[in-house]
């Protein structure tokens, strides 16, 4: 069964917020919203909805709400991630042109 989500989250400009739980020694943790171009240099992606699991917010509802309350995350509805995942989806390729069909035989 796929995870449910019980929150949904966006990240601001200038706020390197860590996925809590996702480093382990010597490996960086992952950023919500945002990446690493460089070891100095941050890219931050602030119209992306990240969603989050019922039990990765119970693990860590006291780190949430407190970048939340500080300003580095913003919260999300579930209508904003699906808008967002609308808006990465593909564009649809466009209809090729069908060749009209010779009908007439080459002249000598």
């Amino acid at each position: 069964m796929p995870p449910t989500f019980s929150k949904y989250v966006r990240s601001v400009k200038g706020f390197a917020v860590a996925r809590f739980g996702s480093g382990s020694r010597g490996v960086a943790n992952e950023l919500i919203g945002a990446r690493r171009v460089d070891v100095d240099r941050i890219e931050w992606d602030t119209s992306r909805v990240t969603p989050l699991t019922e039990d990765y917010c119970t693990k860590y509802l006291r780190e949430l709400r407190g970048c939340i309350k500080r300003g580095e995350l913003v919260e999300a509805t579930e209508a904003d991630y699906l808008a967002y995942l609308k808006s990465q989806e593909p564009a649809p390729a466009p209809a090729q042109s069908i060749a009209k069909p010779i009908t007439q035989e080459p002249s000598k």
